[in-house]
């Protein structure tokens, strides 16, 4: 007969705590990044209205939340999923400082009932209200459009020159001045930090969702890539993530160099892995709506930091070609096709070429670990898909008014400027729509040097 043996003490982690309500209020920011907590808790009992009977303060628990990324705002037939609000202060915007909000609309090209801004500020009790003056698709009608849809909008709200320097802390929108609103967004604003001026880099890319696929050696490639080529910061979205893939996108958030937000569908599908999956795939076009805006809450974000956007996903790479080494020689040589017509381009854009996996043959160099999928992957089709033709673009911050994954939608400069193949490419790796192309190939290698970080 065993004897037990009991520990005076168990061996589990205690480390968790419950937080302060101060440190509770916080964590919130990270958990709805578009909600303003933080400017609730500081002003719920300051009497912020505009009078006795007259647009108060939102109350947080009055807010109609969609799911954990949307709230709700309705206005006659017409109902609005609010992602995110944004300061627009560039001088390249006529009006400039307006105030952008991303919706999803369950219309589009229709005529939409008068709504207004309410905006919030810091040393002032009373709202801002003004009327929506534009209702931007960032989507064509003819290009799909079903029932029981949502389709992406910009809506703008223009600021009152007396506030021309002043930034709106939080904004909600309601059917009438006075209405109490039940949505409440934060308005971002992201200038540079500390000593650093606007320039450089940022690098887009749509919602994660690969939960069953082990991404995370081509995710560590692919992220170092893009700081090779001249990224200073990756913004992603996720959905549903392997947990391998999971320990990678810490670690670069870590180091400063990938940020990660929360992203769900509007319509308000569960975000479980196998659902996500089917719902992809049985509704296509809902799935491409949805992907708009993680490239322009990216922009709109970037918008004071960076000069340039590259909205690509994690199997491309828009790579230099020749003696050139990073985007910044693409830009410079764009500077040379400026002229009285057009001082600048929204966009510079990429032809794609695909680089199939070539199943069964063997790995381009023994030199080269295996898991360096890009590196072994070095033949490509022959030809590139025309002019336009699933392109990819770095976007100018300043000349960019919305996005499609493709190219530049609305825009406030000249439109594009298409890169000759000779001097770079879109390199995108996975398999063709038309396989008689994978007949024919070229060899195109990478002769970055690799790396090896253990950390990892």
């Amino acid at each position: 007969m065993h004897k037990l043996i009991y520990p005076q003490e168990l061996n589990l982690d205690t480390s968790v705590k419950e937080p302060t309500f101060e440190e509770m209020v916080k964590a919130v920011n990270k958990e709805l990044p578009n909600l303003p907590l933080e400017l609730h808790v500081k002003n719920r009992y300051r009497g912020f209205r505009l009078n006795s009977t007259c647009a108060p303060y939102p109350e947080v628990l009055e807010i109609q939340f969609h799911n954990n990324v949307y709230q709700q705002y309705a206005n006659l037939n017409v109902t609005f999923e609010l992602f995110a609000a944004y300061y627009d202060n560039r001088t390249t915007v006529p009006q400039h400082p307006v105030i952008r909000i991303l919706a999803m609309i369950n219309q589009i090209e229709e005529k939409f009932p008068t709504s207004y801004c309410q905006l919030w500020y810091e040393k002032q009790k009373e709202p801002i209200i003004l009327p929506i003056i534009e209702y931007l698709p960032i989507w064509y009608k003819y290009w799909g459009n079903k029932p029981n849809h949502l389709y992406p909008h910009m809506l703008t709200c223009v600021l009152p020159r007396d506030k021309v320097s002043e930034v709106p802390q939080s904004i909600s929108i309601v059917n009438k001045e006075c209405d109490k609103a039940t949505n409440h967004l934060k308005v971002v604003y992201e200038p540079p930090l500390g000593r650093r001026t606007k320039g450089g880099f940022a690098v887009c890319v749509k919602g994660f969702m690969f939960p069953f696929a082990d991404m995370s050696a081509r995710l560590v490639e692919w992220l170092e890539m893009m700081r090779i080529l001249g990224a200073q910061e990756v913004i992603a979205y996720t959905l549903t993530i392997h947990p391998n893939t999971t320990k990678v996108i810490d670690y670069y958030k870590k180091k400063g160099f990938l940020r990660m937000f929360p992203y769900s569908y509007a319509r308000g599908e569960p975000v479980y892995a196998n659902y996500q999956r089917y719902i992809m795939k049985e509704d296509y076009l809902n799935m491409v709506l949805n992907e708009m805006f993680p490239y322009n809450d990216c922009l709109y974000r970037s918008l004071y930091k960076y000069d340039y956007v590259a909205g690509i996903d994690i199997d491309e790479v828009i790579m230099p070609m020749g003696n050139w080494t990073s985007w910044y020689d693409i830009v410079e040589y764009s500077e040379k096709f400026r002229n009285s017509k057009c001082n600048s381009y929204a966009s510079i854009c990429f032809r794609n070429v695909y680089y199939p996996r070539y199943e069964g043959q063997p790995p381009y160099s023994t030199d080269i670990p295996k898991y360096f999928y890009m590196l072994q992957h070095v033949k490509r089709v022959e030809k590139h898909l025309p002019s336009g033709m699933a392109a990819k673009c770095l976007h100018n911050t300043s000349d960019v008014l919305t996005l499609h994954n493709h190219f530049s939608m609305s825009r406030l400069g000249c439109y594009a400027l298409d890169i000759n193949v000779t001097e770079a490419q879109l390199q995108h790796y996975r398999e063709p729509d038309d396989k008689k192309t994978l007949n024919t190939s070229v060899i195109f290698a990478l002769h970055f040097v690799y790396f090896y970080e253990k950390d990892l």
